[in-house]
């Protein structure tokens, strides 16, 4: 098999996230990763979200940011669902601006 595109570590990451146990194994996916996309960011922390891991979605998110990532509609919704679940009103406030700097919706 060659060389994985983006593409196909995203569709092995999501479907991992998509199951609680295999989180830990998503991760070390995303970790190899030679190049990171914005769908890749979102797929690590909706499966946190979805796993109630929130602390770890917050936690990924704030990584994005330290990358430099963009966001999108998906994303934002993930964050402010994980920002609403753990009353992290500073962060959820910071998601909102940056909404209405990048009219992302």
């Amino acid at each position: 098999m060659g060389e994985k595109d983006v593409v196909t570590w995203n569709i092995m990451i999501t479907h991992l996230s998509k199951q609680d146990d295999d989180m830990e194994l998503a991760r070390k996916l995303f970790d190899k990763m030679p190049e990171r996309s914005v769908r890749s960011w979102t797929a690590m922390i909706l499966g946190y979200v979805q796993c109630g891991n929130l602390k770890e979605a917050i936690r990924m998110f704030t990584d994005m940011e330290a990358a430099r990532g963009t966001l999108n509609e998906v994303t934002v919704v993930a964050v402010l669902a994980a920002c609403a679940d753990l009353g992290a009103l500073d962060l959820g406030w910071r998601v909102h601006e940056y909404l209405n700097q990048f009219v992302i919706l």
